[in-house]
């Protein structure tokens, strides 16, 4: 048991000092980033999009898989799980099959709908990041 409690202490502090050697290696790479940055802005080059840029456009592109996949594959399940007890259970009651049915189109309609408003606000805020980004005729 000592044993155990020793291997399972040393696995955590190994962990944590893993993480601490990561954190301060990003921390040391953002400010690279940041004085890289400043160095081109005083010389006057073109700067690339900012590191918030980048993450929003993340952001934005796992929200919309995350639509696309809500939108898909809670429908594809509801149909599934549904077709499963249907042929497990052996039902023969046309009021528990109706319900069971009605279940799964209203859950696979709800999934589409929000995974579809998900998409549409995807959509509407990378165009309006598009047309905030500089260079597109934006008034200063």
């Amino acid at each position: 048991m000592d044993l155990l409690a020793a291997i399972i202490i040393i696995a955590l502090l190994f962990t944590g000092f893993l993480f601490w050697l990561i954190g301060r290696q990003v921390a040391k790479s953002r400010e690279f980033s940041h004085l890289e940055r400043i160095k081109a802005l005083e010389l006057g080059q073109a700067i690339g999009p900012s590191e918030a840029e980048k993450c929003q456009h993340r952001y934005l592109h796992n929200i919309f898989w995350i639509g696309f996949w809500l939108g898909a594959g809670v429908p594809i399940a509801a149909v599934s799980g549904a077709s499963s007890v249907m042929i497990q259970a052996h039902l023969q009651d046309f009021g528990m099959i109706l319900a069971i049915w009605i279940c799964v189109a209203v859950i696979a309609v709800a999934s589409v709908v929000c995974a579809t408003a998900l998409m549409i606000s995807t959509r509407h805020w990378s165009s309006k990041e598009h047309k905030d980004s500089p260079g597109n005729d934006r008034a200063v």
